[in-house]
């Protein structure tokens, strides 16, 4: 017999395993890529044109996109081991796009994107 509380309760279990996966895939992806690039420091930084620095971030930006999608396609494709218990499709979760999770993880370990980002702001001058 499907209940309402058991479902909601493995829905959130659902939700719950899911954050957890985008918080650990996103944080290996994200130190992988930040490691992955030339330390700078802002003296060389300054040196680079703005264009080359400009393209630079795009890259970046182009990687950690594709990333990010990889990261989704996997984890919506772990299957679910509560799958079927109370009525409960693990398919037609909403919650499991995690966008807002998974870029605030990415971003916040990004810290020689960000030193890019700083030094293009001040040279737009924002």
């Amino acid at each position: 017999m499907d209940t309402p509380v058991g479902f909601y309760a493995v829905k959130t279990s659902a939700i719950f395993l899911i954050s957890m996966s985008y918080f650990v895939f996103g944080s290996i992806m994200s130190l992988s890529v930040n490691a992955a690039m030339k330390d700078i420091d802002e003296k060389e930084l300054s040196k680079i044109s703005t264009w080359l620095l400009l393209v630079e971030i795009m890259c970046i930006f182009g990687v950690l996109g594709l990333g990010f999608y990889i990261i989704r396609v996997f984890v919506k494709n772990i299957p679910f081991p509560l799958e079927g218990v109370f009525g409960y499709n693990h398919s037609r979760l909403k919650e499991a796009a995690g966008g807002v999770i998974i870029a605030y993880i990415i971003f916040t370990y990004q810290t020689k994107l960000n030193a890019k980002l700083v030094e293009l702001k001040k040279r737009l001058h924002l």
